[in-house]
């Protein structure tokens, strides 16, 4: 704000006195969640060529381009994200990144005469302007540039000196004129206005999470360590964060309408239910960001914090938001593909914050959000056991029956410590230790093999088989031990022989044609050897070979009577 009068400046050195540090530091008094704002303060051609100067709420001076013209005070809107600039009855509109004007806007309402000094934003997106001249306080619509009165005016013999803050508990503090110093007031909801003490002349003011600062026309930049709530004339203690050498008209920052950027992050993850999930499947986060603040935000994005997956998590989509309007919200997304390793661990979980800038540089961070998945583990087996033989094969005693065992991992979870359990056996010899003896790991969809072998007892051929049952065991991640339903095979013996019947002698053939040759054997005596191969195999002879063997044993016993006949002769 311009110079209120001579004599003001004239009494600064007395001032100073009065506002000697007393702190190292400003305390803020909004809440912790409202992050600072940068502070700008614009300096008049009286003093060199105009400047708008930006600085950190510490006094380090972030940037400086020239103004177009002199303004009397300089605002930001309600929600941080236009400038603008005031002297006598004009408004511009002005780029804070480049000093240039972007519009003017012609004020109407006012008084003849009313030379307005002051400017600052409500909540509710109108501006105050004040004048030193006058108590009237007037509210403009920084649309049409139309002002009309205040539903407050400053105390008898006071008029505008700086700003006009909105305060985080409803009043609103307004930089009045006064003898050698400036005179701070709060102005209640009941209209009502309180002098609540005295500070270094200053003609502006800013605000930033809380703390009121208070750059002067002695270019000092004085921060307010605590500002008083009931009526004093009491000087104010300050702090000087900055000693700049300049002479300040105006100052303002973002956060002067008192509202505050905030960002609230809400992450899930989807599905979200318990599920046996698999490795392979694809889960979706999803990040949620709204604007919970009074000041629009800009490049808003998504900073990923602790990740318990052992894979890539995807791209989040978009990158950024360009901006985003107080109550507005954007939401983001980024997929990942589960592991293995992630289904054993059995859940999921994600951490991130939300960021984004308001103001020129100053950033806003949400609290963090995570977005946990539980992983049900669904762990299974199952077992074929198999003879490793041809179908249908028969064993004999002292053959080998291989046996073979065949595991899958038919869960959701890697398995450790697969084993084959033997059960029933019904051999009576003793079969050889199975082979490997243990599998690990054995991960959902695999399979592992086992082998043992069996020597054939007689016992076991005079049984008819052998049988034989076995189950699988192994362990889950979480320990869990869990069983195969049993698995049984028989191996068939071969059949025990039946002993072969007595074969009867058959006594030589006589010669009954008295020439003494025996006859030699006809078909009938081919027909007897047969019979004994099948006797041989258990088998039954057949009745003609039968009739013609007691044949030939009628004809040799007569012959043998015979020849005793002729002998007794």
């Amino acid at each position: 704000m311009r110079a209120v009068a001579v004599t003001a400046m004239s009494l600064l050195a007395t001032t100073l006195g009065l506002a000697a540090p007393i702190i190292a530091a400003p305390a803020a008094e909004a809440a912790p969640s409202c992050q600072p704002a940068t502070i700008y303060a614009n300096t008049p051609t009286g003093a060199g060529r105009p400047l708008l100067n930006e600085y950190s709420t510490t006094g380090t001076l972030l940037s400086s381009v020239p103004l177009s013209g002199d303004y009397y005070d300089i605002a930001f809107n309600d929600d941080g994200t236009t400038l603008y600039g005031v002297r006598e009855s004009m408004l511009w509109q002005i780029d804070a990144t480049t000093g240039s004007e972007v519009a003017a806007i012609p004020l109407t309402g006012l008084p003849v005469g009313y030379e307005s000094n002051a400017l600052s934003a409500l909540p509710n997106g109108s501006l105050l302007t004040g004048s030193s001249r006058t108590t009237q306080i007037f509210q403009i619509n920084p649309t049409t540039g139309v002002a009309t009165p205040f539903r407050a005016s400053f105390p008898a013999g006071f008029g505008s000196a700086g700003d006009f803050l909105s305060l985080a508990d409803g009043d609103i503090l307004a930089v009045g004129t006064g003898t050698g110093v400036s005179t701070l007031f709060r102005i209640k909801p009941d209209n009502s206005v309180v002098e609540i003490g005295t500070v270094p002349p200053t003609f502006s003011a800013a605000q930033s999470a809380g703390v009121i600062y208070l750059p002067s026309g002695s270019g000092e930049i004085y921060a307010v360590q605590s500002l008083p709530t009931s009526a004093s004339t009491a000087p104010i203690a300050v702090t000087s964060i900055a000693s700049t050498g300049l002479y300040f008209w105006g100052a303002s920052s973002p956060q002067d309408s008192g509202l505050c950027a905030g960002l609230a992050l809400t992450k899930t993850v989807s599905p979200s239910a318990s599920g046996p999930y698999v490795a392979g499947q694809t889960v979706m986060f999803t990040f949620k960001v709204e604007n919970t603040g009074g000041l629009a935000v800009r490049d808003l994005r998504i900073i990923e914090g602790s990740f318990s997956g052992t894979g890539q998590l995807g791209t989040v989509t978009p990158a950024t938001v360009g901006s985003l309007a107080p109550g507005a919200t954007a939401t983001f997304t980024a997929g990942y593909t589960l592991t293995q390793a992630d289904v054993d661990a059995g859940s999921l979980s994600n951490t991130a914050t939300a960021s984004a800038q308001f103001s020129r540089r100053s950033t806003v961070t949400s609290a963090a959000s995570t977005a946990a998945l539980p992983i049900r583990s669904a762990p299974a087996l199952t077992l074929d056991k198999a003879i490793a033989a041809p179908p249908g094969t028969i064993f004999a005693v002292g053959d080998t029956v291989p046996y073979r065992f065949t595991v899958e991992n038919t869960g959701n979870v890697t398995l450790s410590g697969v084993r084959i359990v033997e059960n029933a056996f019904s051999g009576s010899g003793t079969m050889s230790a199975v082979s490997p003896a243990t599998v690990a790991p054995l991960a959902p969809g695999a399979s592992a093999v086992f082998s043992a072998s069996y020597v054939v007892t007689t016992a076991d051929v005079a049984a008819g088989s052998v049988t034989n049952t076995a189950t699988a065991t192994a362990s889950a991640p979480d320990r869990t031990l869990l069983a195969s339903a049993p698995s049984t095979v028989a191996a068939r013996m071969a059949v025990v022989p039946s002993p072969s019947p007595t074969a009867v002698p058959t006594p030589a053939p006589t010669n009954t044609s008295g020439s003494g040759a025996v006859p030699q054997p006809s078909t009938s005596a081919s027909a007897g050897a047969s019979v004994g191969r099948l006797a041989s195999t258990g088998g039954t002879p057949a009745l003609p070979a039968v009739m013609m063997g007691g044949g030939a044993l009628i004809a040799g016993l007569a012959i043998v009577l015979l020849r005793r006949s002729r002998r007794m002769r």
